[in-house]
């Protein structure tokens, strides 16, 4: 038991029908519910949201059957409402029989290093755009330089009384 709640990773216990039996203390941290609060309960009541749920359930049956262990993402739900993105690995504990007694997930919180994942991409495609919008601003400067320089070379020959001098300068 305190190997489980020293370990900085989530770490839940669940027995064949997908109630909460362990239910460490990284556990608490990332959601703030105590165990009291989720032992003996479906994981998926508690912790998960309603639209992944069954992605949940189909992976726990994955496990519950013939799979030795598994790996994948899923939102928890915290005390206060908040979404959590825990990435699990999963595996089972057997019986004599070779049935699933123990399904047991242990988990690590990437919210934050996924929101830093995208905001890192986002500030690259900002980057590229600037470098884009640069390079179209001195193409199209190198553009107003050429006219520019027709411009004052057949200046001179435009009579100086004529509107088209005149739209000229």
């Amino acid at each position: 038991n305190a190997i489980v709640d020293t370990a900085g990773a989530l770490i839940v216990v669940l027995d064949r029908e997908g109630r909460v039996v362990r239910f460490n203390k990284a556990c608490e941290r990332v959601t703030g519910f105590r165990a009291e609060q989720v032992l003996g309960r479906a994981l998926w009541d508690v912790l998960v949201p309603p639209e992944e749920v069954e992605g949940v359930k189909r992976v726990f049956g994955e496990l519950a059957g013939e799979t030795d262990d598994s790996r994948h993402e899923n939102h928890w739900l915290t005390a206060s409402g908040e979404r959590r993105l825990i990435v699990w690995s999963n595996t089972r504990v057997c019986d004599p029989d070779g049935r699933a007694r123990w399904i047991i997930g242990t988990g690590m919180d990437v919210t934050e290093q996924r929101a830093l994942e995208r905001q890192l991409r986002r500030a690259a495609r900002l980057e590229a755009v600037g470098q884009l919008a640069g390079g179209i601003a001195h193409d199209f400067n190198n553009l107003l330089t050429a006219i520019i320089g027709y411009l004052d070379l057949d200046l001179p020959e435009v009579p100086e009384d004529s509107r088209l001098h005149a739209d000229l300068m």
